[in-house]
């Protein structure tokens, strides 16, 4: 289920590991790829980087239906200068 725009700034706990991620819409982090794989949700991302100890944030790009191939969850392991900004895309970034 896709929650953008209403989760801009909105904080999410993981329920495994109580991580707190803050939200972002529309935000694309580029490079420092740990892994990537596909997700249904984003709650789903966020909770794969709280249990990654070397993930400092994630993006999930949600391009096609929900569970194709087309919806993935990258792990990154920092936060670089280069963004891109658009659609069919968040962000989350650890904050605990």
């Amino acid at each position: 289920m896709i929650e953008c725009p209403g989760a801009e700034g909105q904080l999410y706990q993981s329920p495994t590991t109580n991580k707190v991620f803050r939200r972002e819409c529309n935000m694309n982090y580029m490079y420092y790829d740990l892994a990537n794989f596909t997700v249904i949700n984003m709650q789903q991302c966020m909770d794969a980087c709280a249990r990654n100890e070397g993930c400092k944030l994630v993006n999930w790009q949600y391009w096609g239906p929900p569970g194709t191939d087309q919806n993935y969850c990258w792990l990154k392991t920092q936060i670089g200068s280069d963004v891109r900004a658009g659609g069919g895309m968040e962000s989350a970034i650890l904050v605990d």
